[in-house]
């Protein structure tokens, strides 16, 4: 009997963490371990705000995955998945076809930029940081503004659960419009669909509401709490209950939804692309099919302005 035939889709946390953390436990011997990503490069997500403000290059805090899995002995394939047939235990992607019998579904998120008109950022005037494509987007936006000053607005639109973001960023362009002498000419506002500042999706932690209204209020920035984001004009953006906040530079956190590839794969998300998971991280019905990550459906625990 040959090795047991490991398959991860995903090249970032999660999918690395799982491939470095089974080859430590199995040897080649044992398992063979293949790891599927569209990205040839790790991208360090939670920098993607330095590299939105020009505090870091994307290639700062990307690396290849392919040398760092090869001294792994984990196999890497750069392709895309296009379907994972449970019952069959295969995985398609646009190259090939991989048989498992494990599969670890690690892909993270899609953002639903579709949920708010004018989003884009690329065929809309709002921007997102939240893939590295994007993150260079909004890079350029930031340039512009600083050549041209005008009022900015950041926030997450209704269905966001990955508020953390949206107050880095605000402070990160606070202190960059200081240092370059802006800060007097660019207005600033937060829109977030918190119940309170800091909620982040979790009810908030020890005394973090109060320290953000307190720095926000130190640095002049405008804020406002259970705010539905409707729509992204060219020089506002919308909300469902107030009037229309001036704006030449929107950055705002959409919802996440689930990777195309598993969302249409049937038996194996709910209907928001999510994999539904038991406390072992095992699929609730398919065989062999684990998830970790930001891909796992979570049990509702926010407002539902918040998630």
């Amino acid at each position: 009997m040959g090795p047991v035939r490991i398959v991860i889709v995903g090249g970032s946390f999660g999918g690395l963490t799982t491939a470095y953390e089974l080859r430590r436990r199995l040897t080649p011997e044992r398992a063979e371990i293949t790891l599927l990503a569209r990205d040839d490069q790790f991208r360090f997500v939670p920098s993607f705000p330095w590299v939105a403000t020009g505090r870091r290059r994307l290639e700062q805090i990307s690396f290849p995955l392919a040398g760092p899995l090869a001294k792994k002995q984990v196999r890497f394939a750069n392709e895309t998945v296009t379907h994972i047939d449970t019952a069959a235990k295969v995985v398609a992607t646009d190259a090939a076809e991989h048989p498992y019998d494990f599969l670890v579904v690690a892909t993270g998120h899609r953002s639903a930029n579709e949920a708010v008109p004018g989003l884009g950022p690329f065929d809309g005037p709002g921007h997102s940081p939240m893939s590295a494509p994007e993150t260079e987007e909004l890079a350029q936006a930031i340039g512009r503004l600083l050549a041209e000053p005008g009022p900015v607005v950041i926030g997450a639109a209704p269905g966001a659960s990955c508020i953390g973001p949206v107050y880095e960023l605000a402070f990160e362009l606070d202190h960059l419009l200081r240092r370059r002498g802006l800060r007097h000419q660019v207005p600033m506002s937060l829109l977030t669909p918190e119940p309170f500042l800091g909620h982040m999706g979790m009810g908030g932690a020890g005394t973090i509401r109060q320290l953000l209204e307190a720095a926000l209020e130190e640095r002049d920035i405008a804020y406002r709490t259970s705010a539905a984001i409707t729509r992204i004009t060219e020089d506002a953006v919308e909300t469902a209950d107030a009037a229309p906040t001036p704006s030449v530079c929107s950055i705002i956190i959409p919802p996440l939804a689930g990777a195309e590839a598993v969302a249409a794969s049937e038996g194996l998300a709910n209907p928001k692309g999510f994999v539904p998971v038991d406390d072992h991280y095992r699929h609730a019905v398919a065989d062999g099919v684990y998830a970790v990550g930001v891909a796992v459906a979570l049990p509702r625990s926010t407002p539902p302005r918040c998630r």
